[in-house]
């Protein structure tokens, strides 16, 4: 795509907001107007690919050994100061919370076994999520083997 002057732009695609330093610059013919960050479709349609390829991105379960420490329910996965998380390549680095507590981060998962592996190395089974939390997240809840 090419950059178009001001004087090239035809006068209903000429800028029009308020006159500023800058603008009034532009108005008079003293500065190149840049039209190509304007066409909102094809920003539109840009974004739209980019979402599509982060839904599409794959998710790594691992295998994780030993023994879980116990198995947690009524659970839901958020990172700390920002909420739940929706998007299964979030769970590396987020918490298992309960209305008990929180482990520490997530460092692995299994979604064959339905466990996941903390950074402080402890090894827990989910049981059952939180019913709202599941009715919401469902691919967060498919990568973890649900």
């Amino acid at each position: 795509m090419t950059r178009k002057s001001a004087d090239e732009l035809s006068p209903s695609s000429r800028h029009t907001a308020p006159l500023g330093v800058a603008d009034s610059a532009l108005a008079n013919g003293e500065a190149d107007f840049d039209a190509s960050g304007t066409n909102i479709a094809g920003d539109l349609l840009l974004m739209i690919q980019e979402v599509e390829r982060s839904l599409d991105r794959p998710v790594r379960s691992t295998r994780i050994a030993g023994e879980p420490r116990g198995v947690i329910k009524g659970w839901r996965i958020e990172v700390p100061g920002v909420g739940v998380i929706k998007r299964p390549e979030d769970i590396i680095g987020a918490n298992v919370c309960t209305p008990t507590g929180n482990t520490s981060a997530i460092t692995a998962f299994d979604g064959d076994s339905r466990r996941v592996q903390t950074i402080s190395g402890s090894v827990y089974e989910l049981g059952m999520p939180d019913a709202y939390y599941a009715a919401h997240n469902r691919r967060v809840l498919k990568a973890l083997g649900f």
